[in-house]
């Protein structure tokens, strides 16, 4: 393993990029001067754990949609989750409402304007309080997320899988931000991370820190950041019911408001908690005739993957066969806010 050369703390790393950043940063959506923060907030929210290519046209129809953190917050939490749809981690959307209904309504429509106040706020953590009031509001604190990780490993010879590694990058990144301009600087060194330093054939030669940096003096750049060890996602089966009436609607229910997936419409099913290979229909409500087909429905969760096996039935009265849900026609559906998984296996009927 090469041996960390000496580095620099001052102001000259910090221009260097910022002289990058006024002429090559990406002109995105949620990038305004001056900076508004509720565009800010709900791009960060919709950032977490997804790319943003993917964000750009969520973001677009949400702000369409919600173009005030006023609206946002006077808005049924359903027709969040339904703009939220295909983005997955709906606790984001659940916790975005909220935080606009406190800023709203006990801060007048006002944010905090720091990282300390706005971590007191539903779904912000650390990471997402910094980007929000460096970029908003030009705080100078430093973002650490993925793509700045993996800029500052290489840059300073860091080894991610070793103890403190976290909090060595932290001080590192507090180091080289700006008194002056922390907004941009922001934007500036996630910018680096996506469209110069990434992950395999960084473009090092267009880099503005190519002389400082670690990696490239050394030719290590695929040692850095040290890769994660991949833990296997164990694989459960279940069964989901596609139940209909003579009048051609479909039966579907609410989950409940916390656990996965809460408060989305979904198809009943036999649970995702455990995994039933097979499934006995004796243990489902009487008097429908149930079929099972060939349609296999797989999808991705976090920390497990999914087989559904889909299940078609006919039910011959007006009753509902569950004690909560209710009966929708097909045209209808796309009124309501499903899941992806559901989405998967509503596509497939």
């Amino acid at each position: 393993m090469p041996s960390s050369p000496p580095y620099t703390k001052d102001i000259l790393l910090s221009n260097q990029l910022l002289a990058w950043f006024d002429a090559n940063g990406r002109t995105l959506p949620w990038r305004s001067k001056p900076c508004a923060p509720y565009p800010v907030v709900v791009s960060e929210f919709m950032l977490q754990q997804t790319t943003v290519a993917s964000v750009i046209p969520y973001f677009q129809r949400f702000m369409e949609r919600f173009p005030t953190v006023q609206s946002l917050s006077e808005s049924p939490l359903d027709d969040v989750y339904h703009l939220w749809q295909g983005l997955g981690y709906y606790s984001r959307a659940k916790n975005l409402h909220r935080t606009a209904q406190i800023v709203a309504r006990e801060g007048c429509g006002v944010w905090p304007s720091t990282a300390l106040g706005l971590k007191e706020l539903p779904g912000i953590g650390p990471y997402a309080a910094a980007a929000i009031a460096s970029i908003a509001f030009d705080e100078p604190v430093a973002v650490l997320d993925g793509n700045v990780r993996r800029v500052l490993s290489r840059l300073f010879l860091v080894d991610m899988n070793e103890k403190g590694a976290l909090s060595q990058l932290r001080e590192l990144a507090q180091s080289i931000t700006p008194a002056q301009r922390a907004g941009d600087y922001a934007g500036a060194i996630m910018d680096l991370g996506a469209m110069i330093c990434r992950p395999k054939n960084p473009l090092c030669e267009e880099c503005p820190w190519k002389e400082a940096c670690g990696a490239y003096a050394t030719g290590a750049q695929a040692l850095y950041p040290s890769p994660k060890i991949k833990i296997a996602q164990p694989l459960r089966e279940a069964f989901v019911f596609v139940l209909t009436d003579r009048q051609g609607r479909i039966f579907v229910r609410q989950r409940p408001e916390s656990g996965l997936l809460g408060h989305l419409w979904e198809l009943p099913h036999s649970g995702f908690e455990r995994n039933d290979a097979q499934f006995d229909t004796a243990a489902l409500p009487p008097g429908i005739s149930w079929e099972e087909t060939d349609m296999t429905i797989k999808h991705t969760f976090t920390h497990f993957k999914l087989s559904l096996h889909v299940m078609k039935g006919l039910l011959s009265t007006n009753a509902s066969p569950w004690p909560e849900g209710k009966w929708v026609l097909p045209a209808h559906l796309k009124d309501l806010a499903f899941p992806t998984v559901m989405q998967k296996v509503l596509l497939k009927l």
